[in-house]
């Protein structure tokens, strides 16, 4: 049951949270952390609510989600090098946190080290094979790295899994690197299959837009995206697409037409 809860992302990090513990602790150890202050937190109405968390960091502070929850902190509050420690205590706590992967090697590529990053995720795949977040990821690290082959490769791992199950922000990582490597029809085919199999979501439509300006001019990206409006909710990416779209010196599409 919990790791069909896992799936969820509202409920990812509480699931994740209590996997630590019950592994972790004897019956006796959790209830005293649940009469510490759990339970409070467990009846929030938002996973997230930053007030609940820090009242958990307080009764778990070894907690990887706790943990990785403080490396999310605002610039202001944790400093870079804080945050890589941070994330590192995370992965050894829990080596299988594809975000927390994730959130590591983004400190290292923003610190120009992609090689270094590559390095983490790889040992997340190891962990977590298939894991179509890291395989994103992954992706950008290889094209940082001259290395376009393999980086296409990582960003067709993203959709050989369920379509559905797709972390929201792997899908436009993955997606416009296959725009930008791959050939176009083979591209375009798997972001019509994620559009189909993701019906609330709205990042396959915006880069099947992005297709349709290229190749069938700008009147055909317009009615993409009014359908797109009009079939499911609407939402504000959509909307941006629309309003860029339509201003009359538009940006030119570099990332589509190099």
């Amino acid at each position: 049951h919990l790791e069909r809860l896992a799936e969820h992302p509202r409920y990812q990090a509480l699931v994740r949270l209590w996997e630590h513990e019950v592994r972790a602790r004897d019956a006796a150890s959790l209830a005293a952390c649940l009469d510490a202050g759990l339970q409070p937190f467990l009846h929030a109405e938002e996973a997230g609510n930053q007030e609940r968390w820090e009242q958990l960091a307080s009764v778990l502070p070894e907690n990887p989600e706790v943990l990785f929850t403080r490396a999310l902190a605002p610039d202001a509050e944790v400093n870079d090098n804080d945050r890589v420690a941070i994330l590192e205590r995370v992965l050894a706590l829990r080596p299988d946190h594809a975000e927390a992967a994730c959130a590591l090697a983004l400190q290292h590529r923003a610190g120009n080290e992609p090689a270094r990053a590559l390095q983490v995720l790889d040992a997340a795949l190891k962990n977590r094979p298939g894991e179509p977040l890291v395989h994103a990821h992954r992706g950008l690290c290889l094209e940082l790295l001259g290395r376009p082959g393999e980086a296409l490769e990582s960003y067709r791992e993203v959709f050989r899994g369920p379509l559905a199950r797709i972390p929201a922000t792997a899908l436009p990582l993955a997606g416009m690197g296959l725009l930008r490597l791959g050939p176009l029809d083979t591209a375009t085919r798997a972001l019509e299959e994620a559009s189909a199999a993701r019906p609330y979501d709205p990042v396959p439509e915006r880069l099947l837009a992005l297709v349709d300006e290229r190749t069938r001019g700008p009147e055909a990206a317009e009615h993409r995206l009014r359908t797109a409006l009009r079939s499911r909710a609407p939402h504000p990416l959509l909307h941006y697409a629309l309003g860029d779209l339509l201003r009359p010196f538009g940006p030119v599409r570099d990332e589509l037409r190099e």
